[in-house]
């Protein structure tokens, strides 16, 4: 059952106060921008022999350590090993490899994020295009460790965005990707739940509403995944568990309302 987000409000005259009543079993994450790459169809130069390491396995949304059913391993891309050696099938003469995920429709691109695997690219480019053949340089670039690279505040118009690895860290290891990250800033991921902070901000400052019956209260709209509850009274009017308004000018000390 899905649970909801309180947030405890004290109702006064003109001002709205919110307070967080955190709940077990939520993930709250800040709004962020969507990732277009995300299981989007994605192709390599090649893949190591009988690992199922696909390009497909970068845009999968699975980071290091996240068990591959396909695999039984990391799910990651990884090329052959780089040069000449035996068994031959295993090794890929070309020290050039990339991989390219195909956004479906043409995006304007503001950042990139690269999680290397230990198999790194010493050099590398990001390249863009329309139409998948015609290839655009926008980052070059290279790592020696493991990790993210992130690559922002860029603005390249493309469709089809293409890794092109141009230097091995290990050229017997070749090259391995965990994930690879397309972002635009037009994009926003409207399935990541704002943060109780972020919902606050917004509504800190709006006062609830009468209805135009004059007995119930209009509050402002928070997403999905919170409520807002009511606590406190200016002993000027009671607020119940339904939002109803109840006058209560002669009411001295605490008040309280249990419908």
């Amino acid at each position: 059952m899905k649970q909801i987000r309180k947030l405890m409000i004290s109702c006064l005259t003109a001002l709205m106060v919110a307070t967080l009543l955190p709940a077990q079993g939520i993930s709250v994450k800040a709004a962020q921008l969507k990732n277009l790459a995300l299981n989007k169809t994605a192709t390599e130069s090649s893949v190591c022999p009988d690992s199922g390491k696909t390009a497909m396995k970068a845009v999968d949304g699975k980071r290091k350590g996240d068990e591959d059913p396909d695999t039984n391993n990391d799910s990651r891309w990884s090329t052959k090993r780089l040069g000449t050696g035996t068994p031959s099938e295993q090794w890929d003469p070309n020290i050039e490899q990339w991989m390219m995920v195909d956004l479906g429709e043409e995006y304007t691109v503001n950042k990139i994020v690269i999680d290397w695997e230990g198999a790194t690219a010493t050099k590398y480019k990001l390249q863009g295009s329309l139409d998948g053949v015609n290839f655009t340089d926008f980052v070059e670039s290279g790592t020696t460790a493991a990790g993210e690279m992130v690559h922002d505040s860029l603005d390249v118009n493309a469709r089809y965005v293409k890794l092109l690895c141009l230097q091995p860290k290990t050229a017997k290891y070749g090259y391995s990707v965990y994930e690879f990250e397309v972002y635009s800033n037009d994009v926003i991921d409207d399935h990541v739940p704002s943060t109780a902070a972020e919902v606050i901000k917004d509504i800190q400052n709006t006062a609830p509403t009468l209805a135009p019956d004059g007995n119930s209260l209009v509050l402002p709209t928070v997403p999905a995944e919170y409520e807002i509850e009511l606590y406190g009274t200016d002993n000027a009017q009671v607020v119940s568990t339904a939002n109803v308004v109840y006058q209560c000018n002669a009411c001295k000390g605490n008040v309280s309302c249990n419908e």
